[in-house]
């Protein structure tokens, strides 16, 4: 599960695109997402990555809000997770999403 935590100099798209865009730009990750009712296709990273965030696939928002989506999860039936802060650990560094991580694990 792709997450950032909202802070004034990140952009959600492109934290979506950093951490996701290879995988957005593959086959089977965008058939699988179809399938999961988003529209994505691989020759189109970037809208994939904008569909991600505004699907709430791609978690993002306030050490609050990111740990409801996760519990909204929860509530579907999903039993595990895996907190994936790929784009600003590429983006802002391994400090940064660790920090992320931090604070959403202590909600």
């Amino acid at each position: 599960m792709h997450a950032a935590l909202k802070r004034p100099d990140r952009n959600p798209y492109r934290l979506a695109f950093t951490g996701a865009g290879a995988h957005l730009g593959t086959q089977h990750y965008t058939d699988m997402l179809r399938r999961a009712g988003l529209r994505v296709h691989p020759a189109q990273p970037n809208l994939g990555a904008r569909a991600l965030v505004n699907s709430g696939t791609f978690l993002y928002g306030t050490a609050a809000e990111v740990a409801e989506g996760l519990l909204e999860y929860g509530r579907a039936g999903v039993d595990e997770v895996v907190l994936n802060p790929a784009g600003v650990a590429a983006e802002h560094g391994y400090a940064a999403a660790a920090r992320d991580l931090a604070e959403i694990l202590a909600r």
